[in-house]
């Protein structure tokens, strides 16, 4: 009887936040805005105050395109591939390749390109609105990890795109990034947090269990050799973003253009 009145309590704070938040914006889907009621764990005030920072985030970068963080591209620290068993899609992360040195405009242009992702992954999933990561910690250390550039991202997260994780499995982690991850865990929501796998190198049977041979990476133990870029130094700009989001969708049964 606890866990039935928990949950009806629960499912009542929801309906009467929603209310208020969909008469104050009719125009926005229920999807979304469940994901500021969620993030601000059914505080009325702090959702409101979520979706506002989104909405005035959005505004003031919807010119926003690849040309604003082609430094970040060109270190491939991340790129889209594919989509794990249950449709969401996948992007893979390699933190280790990340320069804060090489970025286009400072944490400015990590956070629109963290924008512009999770954008592209709203139009392929607009119904889902969730994505998952896989991390690969290799070589990370506190020599190459900036830690006000974290705290900003999680920020960003927190507030402005909560709720937008699946899962993520961050993998060939050591005792070094054990202990980063102690030290700044806190900077993550709870909700987003149990959502995270921290695993070392033996992570090859954990990622197949979610995600097909076809979606994953040779390197990480799928049989996909998709590549965004060979040539990526000599990219100067981005005027087409179809070279960015061609890793987007499903690999099964998909023909996936490889550049040379």
């Amino acid at each position: 009887m606890d866990n039935e009145q928990e949950i009806s309590d629960e499912d009542l704070k929801y309906q009467l936040i929603y209310s208020d938040l969909s008469d104050k914006y009719p125009d926005e889907k229920e999807i979304i805005l469940k994901r500021y009621i969620l993030g601000s764990y059914y505080d009325l005030s702090n959702a409101h105050e979520f979706y506002q920072q989104y909405l005035e985030f959005k505004e003031n970068n919807l010119n926003t395109s690849p040309n604003d963080f082609i430094g970040e591209l060109k270190l491939q620290a991340f790129y889209f591939h594919g989509q794990t068993k249950q449709n969401i899609p996948l992007i893979i992360v390699k933190p280790s390749n990340f320069d804060f040195n090489q970025a286009t405009d400072g944490v400015n242009s990590v956070l629109k390109l963290n924008y512009w992702v999770m954008e592209e992954v709203f139009k392929v999933v607009p119904d889902i609105q969730k994505c998952t990561l896989v991390v690969d910690c290799s070589g990370l250390g506190f020599s190459n990890f900036n830690y006000d550039c974290f705290q900003q991202i999680a920020n960003f997260y927190n507030e402005i795109y909560p709720e937008v994780l699946h899962s993520e499995y961050l993998i060939n982690t050591n005792w070094l990034f054990r202990g980063i991850w102690k030290m700044f865990q806190g900077f993550v929501h709870e909700s987003t947090r149990k959502k995270i796998n921290i695993i070392g190198s033996d992570y090859q049977d954990i990622l197949l269990e979610n995600i097909s041979p076809e979606n994953l990476p040779v390197e990480f133990g799928g049989v996909s050799e998709f590549k965004l870029y060979d040539n990526i130094d000599d990219i100067n700009s981005v005027d087409d973003a179809e070279i960015l989001v061609q890793g987007l969708g499903n690999f099964d049964n998909k023909e996936i253009k490889v550049e040379d």
